[in-house]
C-alpha cells in the first residue's frame, strides 16, 4: 500500500506549482459511485462535482487519484487545494483539515454472502471482517464495541469485495451507496444497515482557508438545493 501511494505524493508539489490558475482535487479512485476509474480517466459523483467547482470559480480542475488514507495528510501539507472523495466528516479529520458544508448523507452497511447472512452488529462478533483501510468503515468496527474482532483491512473496496466473494472474510462494512452497488452486481450477496452510524460527507480544503471554503459552500449549497449531486449519485449508480 505505501509503495503505491508515495509515488503519487511525490508528484504532487510539482503539480500544485505549475499553474495558479488550476484547482489541484485529490481524490481516491476505488468508491464507487462516488469515484471510479473509466476509460483511465477518474469519474463519478466527486469528479463531476469537482468539475462544476472549477466551472465556478472559472478555474481549471487537476484530478489527482491517490490513496485515501493520503487525501488529508497531502491537503494538510499543501499539496492539494481541495480533497473530495466521500470523506466523512470526523472530529479527529477536523483537527487537520477544514470542511464544507456536507454534500451528501450516508451510514454503514454490512453486506455478507446469501449463503452465509450477517444482519447486524451482534453478528459480527468473532467473525472475520474486511473494511477499507483508513476509512470510517475501519473507524466504526474498531469502535462499535465487538468482544472479539478480528478485522481485516484492505487498499481498495473491490479488494474488500474479492476477499468477500472468496470467503477469505466473512463480512464486509461499507458506505450505504457502495453497498447498494455491490448487492446489484453481485446476486450472492445481501447487506443490511449498521444501526446508528449516520455520517456526511464533505470537501476537505486546508486549514484557514477561508476564502476558497466560503466559495465551496456556496456552490455546494446551490447545487444541493437544485438536486444535482442526488442526479449524479443516480447517473454514477447505473453507469460503473
Amino acid at each position: 500500500m505505501i509503495k503505491k501511494i508515495l509515488p503519487c505524493i511525490l508528484l504532487l508539489p510539482f503539480f500544485f506549482c505549475c499553474g495558479k490558475k488550476e484547482l489541484i482535487v485529490l481524490t481516491d479512485h476505488s468508491f464507487p459511485p462516488f469515484e471510479y476509474i473509466k476509460n483511465g480517466e477518474p469519474v463519478g459523483v466527486d469528479p463531476d462535482i469537482a468539475a462544476i467547482i472549477g466551472e465556478k470559480l472559472g478555474k481549471k480542475i487537476k484530478i489527482l487519484p491517490i490513496g485515501f488514507s493520503s487525501i488529508i495528510p497531502s491537503i494538510e501539507r499543501k499539496l492539494g487545494d481541495i480533497g473530495i472523495a466521500a470523506i466523512t466528516i470526523t472530529p479527529e479529520r477536523q483537527k487537520c483539515v477544514d470542511f464544507s458544508i456536507p454534500y451528501a448523507k450516508s451510514e454503514q452497511f454490512i453486506i455478507s454472502l446469501n449463503r452465509f447472512p450477517v444482519t447486524n452488529k451482534d453478528e459480527l462478533d468473532g467473525i472475520r471482517i474486511g473494511v477499507k483501510q483508513g476509512t470510517t468503515s475501519h473507524m466504526t468496527v474498531r469502535q462499535i464495541g465487538l468482544k472479539k474482532m478480528d478485522l481485516y483491512t484492505f487498499s481498495t473496496t473491490m479488494h474488500v469485495v474479492k476477499a468477500l466473494l472468496n470467503e477469505e472474510i466473512d463480512a464486509a462494512v461499507i458506505d450505504q451507496q457502495t453497498a447498494m452497488w455491490i448487492t446489484t452486481q453481485y446476486d450472492q450477496t445481501q447487506s443490511h444497515p449498521l444501526e446508528g452510524t449516520a455520517e456526511y460527507y464533505a470537501i476537505c480544503v486546508q486549514k484557514n482557508n477561508t476564502k476558497l471554503l466560503a466559495e465551496i459552500n456556496k456552490i455546494l449549497e446551490e447545487m444541493v438545493s437544485q438536486g444535482e449531486i442526488e442526479a449524479f449519485i443516480k447517473k454514477h449508480s447505473t453507469l460503473f
